[in-house]
């Protein structure tokens, strides 16, 4: 959809019929012209209206009479007019603005994500008459649809856009106020190994170079998509957590090493600058390595004769739980703030001892004074 002229605060317009509208009209160079609505001009072949950010609508032929230029043109304003006060209008505003900017690339990454939903719910109705019951009403759908987890996301990310407009005085309040989050229940799933072993088994060699990095270092999907070769240092591999922006370099092992030069062997080119990358060198988008996920998993689900319920994500959680060290050592091989986010990804069942093995345990022989 195409809106030739939106008002913003940086540059606000006014019109003749319209405060709000498409600006005065400014002298012709040609007083033939000077009937033309403001922005109109003559084109090769037609009337055409020719916004503040460069595009150019066609209105009507050149044939046209003085009353059809008018008439579109108005069409035109409404139009202008109607799309500036809805919701849609506050989101491409808010991504636009700088306070958008400065979040994290996997904020903005999901919000992107969560923008399709956002906008097929509330693009069309006017800002400041969306209230709590719409904001309810689209949640629990949402939940329905996509559980717990991501209805909570959505009402962040909602929250976070009515906040941003409710501050330039674009709505009169935030309706996720006061809205009550879904219940989250933790995720436990861990990859068994011989699960993994068979995803690796049936996995093209990018995203086998993927599950291996992203288990060795325990990094997110973003951040193995991202690495470069650049980042290979001498004393390991260099990461910045785009979630957290912790900055690590992970140790060299045997396993690393060989993941690491996986792709340039497979495609017998060393002509990317990226780790993990295609045949022609770019590097995966999040779509195109899920999309690789998918393939082998419906390879392995069908050699295992059952379904196979874990995530490329969930890798992260494996190599957090396989890590030989204590919930400190887990922690910072993580890269994470606090222990609880580490005990959340550590999800291997503890193997305890029963009356029976306990009693079997060697006893200390205690010195004698």
């Amino acid at each position: 959809m195409l809106y030739p002229l939106l008002p913003t605060e940086e540059s606000p317009v006014s019109s003749q019929y319209n405060p709000d509208g498409f600006s005065m009209a400014r002298k012709r160079a040609d007083p033939a012209d000077a009937w033309m609505p403001p922005r109109v001009y003559r084109g090769r072949s037609a009337f055409e209206f020719r916004a503040r950010n460069g595009k150019t609508i066609r209105l009507c032929g050149l044939d046209s009479p003085k009353s059809q230029v008018w008439k579109n043109y108005e069409e035109l304003d409404k139009r202008n007019l109607k799309f500036k006060d809805t919701f849609e209008k506050l989101l491409i505003d808010y991504y636009e603005s700088p306070q958008h900017a400065q979040k994290k690339p996997a904020t903005k990454q999901s919000y992107e994500d969560y923008k399709k939903d956002l906008l097929k719910h509330f693009g069309s109705m006017k800002a400041r008459t969306i209230g709590p019951r719409h904001v309810r009403k689209f949640l629990d759908e949402k939940y329905e649809r996509s559980g717990a987890t991501q209805a909570n996301r959505h009402k962040s990310a909602l929250s976070v856009i009515f906040s941003w407009g409710f501050e330039r005085e674009r709505v009169e309040r935030n309706p996720c106020v006061g809205i009550k989050k879904f219940k989250e229940t933790p995720r436990e799933v861990y990859i068994e190994d011989d699960d993994y072993k068979l995803m690796l088994k049936h996995a093209d060699p990018p995203l086998e170079a993927a599950m291996e990095i992203a288990y060795l270092c325990m990094a997110r999907n973003m951040d193995v998509r991202n690495l470069k070769k650049a980042d290979c240092l001498q004393e390991g591999v260099y990461i910045c957590q785009s979630k957290t922006n912790k900055k690590q370099i992970k140790r060299w092992g045997k396993r690393l090493r060989a993941a690491v030069k996986l792709c340039d062997q497979h495609f017998k080119s060393n002509n990317s600058l990226f780790v993990v990358h295609q045949e022609d060198g770019s590097k995966y988008s999040h779509s195109g390595l899920n999309n690789l996920w998918r393939k082998a998993k419906k390879k392995a689900e069908k050699e295992l004769g059952r379904t196979i319920n874990f995530t490329f994500h969930d890798i992260k959680a494996k190599g957090i739980s396989d890590f030989e060290g204590s919930e400190e050592q887990k922690r910072e091989a993580a890269g994470h703030t606090n222990v609880a986010q580490t005990r959340d990804y550590n999800r291997k069942t503890m193997v305890v001892d029963t009356v029976e093995t306990a009693s079997q345990e060697p006893k200390k022989k205690t010195k004698k004074p």
